[in-house]
């Protein structure tokens, strides 16, 4: 089975639609991945009626549901610290789901609606969550990308060690396996072994390689100044590249950004990326 992450600005576009049809029903294979921001745009970015005719389409794809961000960083960095500082047997985890009850659950808990749909969610949704809660880890994406980019470049290369700290501190995790407390200072020593091998670090940990990697990027042009749609773009972007066989995006700038990324990141596997559907048929 082979993943396949798209973007909202194609799949927002309805005269993309049939061909998308056709690229999931002639390739039995290949499947959607699809996010919970991927919804959060749908809902943001429309009127009610043509955001539920979009969740229709995902729901018609029969997509698997990849889990956020940040829950899949937190168990790379539980599992690199596991297998690398502790010597533990490191857990498993999922990120994909099969079931959108199952992504909804890591912010909902027992309150997870079971057997929901992009559908229902959207209609549940639209017009009674404020975007500010659902936006929140956005304005303090944009903090930290204006921040890096007014960074001078020595600056910026001595403090890479407080930045690394800065990501990797709060995936740490509070208790060992046998479920006693890691003090702070512990804390400290596991981030510092994590740092000074950062290059196996980042080779065990994509998504949070993927996103050291854009930041970067995306802060080395300072006519270009960092905005609300740069942090939805990481959230697409990082989750794709991580994780998915392709990504494919009709924004020029993330396809950009995501191009200079692969180079940098190499060896890591990432995924292929793509302009458009025909490109990625074309392949």
């Amino acid at each position: 089975m082979k993943t396949i992450y798209i973007d909202h600005n194609i799949l927002a576009c309805e005269k993309n639609w049939p061909e998308l049809s056709r690229l999931f029903s002639q390739n039995t294979d290949l499947r959607l991945a699809i996010s919970d921001w991927n919804l959060l745009e749908i809902i943001c970015t429309c009127d009610k009626p043509q955001a539920i005719r979009r969740a229709e389409l995902i729901d018609s794809l029969n997509p698997l549901w990849i889990m956020d961000r940040l829950f899949i960083q937190q168990h790379e960095v539980k599992q690199f610290i596991w297998l690398n500082y502790f010597n533990y047997q490191a857990e498993s985890f999922c990120v994909f789901t099969e079931y959108l009850s199952v992504l909804l659950s890591h912010y909902l808990g027992a309150d997870a609606p079971l057997g929901c749909t992009a559908k229902k969610w959207v209609e549940n949704i639209h017009g009674n969550m404020p975007l500010k809660d659902i936006y929140s880890s956005k304005n303090e994406t944009v903090r930290a990308l204006k921040t890096l980019q007014n960074t001078d470049t020595k600056k910026k290369k001595d403090s890479n060690a407080d930045v690394f700290r800065t990501l990797v501190f709060s995936k740490v995790p509070d208790r060992y396996q046998e479920n006693r407390p890691i003090i702070i200072s512990e804390k400290e020593k596991i981030v510092k072994y994590c740092y000074d091998n950062k290059d196996k670090f980042y080779l065990d940990c994509p998504a949070m390689a993927v996103e050291d990697k854009l930041c970067d990027i995306r802060t080395q042009d300072h006519n270009r100044k960092p905005k609300e749609s740069d942090a939805v773009d990481l959230q697409h972007s990082v989750l794709a590249l991580a994780y998915c066989d392709a990504f494919i995006t009709g924004d020029g700038y993330i396809f950009r950004c995501v191009k200079q990324a692969e180079r940098k990141l190499k060896p890591l596997r990432i995924a292929a990326i793509y302009r458009d559907i025909q490109a990625y048929c074309n392949a």
